[in-house]
């Protein structure tokens, strides 16, 4: 799984794999070590919300799905998912959960084997 973050817009892309453990476990979680200290970040399919939301507590990211809306998008082709979850009246942060695609040019650097396949390649 990787994050992306900008302003107030956080994205989550989910390699095959993750989105397999999403839908048998119900979460996924990363974790990014700075020397003692941690960061991570995770995605998890909830029955009681009805709308995607996001938090953030002691170094951690928390990103949660309805169940029922996280389940059709695991089992379709449906690439994403996005929110804009409100924190106050007028600030919102925009939450975007897509299927990781393979680039359309290599990186010699980045392993893509488990991505999804991109559609846009010849």
């Amino acid at each position: 799984m990787k994050i992306r973050i900008q302003a107030d817009t956080i994205r989550l892309r989910l390699t095959q794999t993750d989105i397999d453990d999403l839908g048998r476990k119900g979460e996924v979680e990363e974790t990014t070590h700075f020397g003692d200290d941690l960061f991570s970040y995770s995605i998890s399919l909830k029955p009681q919300i009805e709308e995607p939301v996001a938090s953030f507590t002691s170094g951690q990211i928390a990103v949660e799905l309805p169940l029922e809306l996280g389940r059709s998008w695991i089992d379709s082709e449906l690439v994403g998912i996005e929110n804009k979850a409100y924190i106050s009246q007028s600030e919102g942060l925009k939450i975007l959960v897509e299927k990781d695609f393979q680039c359309l040019h290599q990186r010699s650097n980045e392993d893509e084997s488990d991505a999804f396949p991109n559609p846009l390649a010849g």
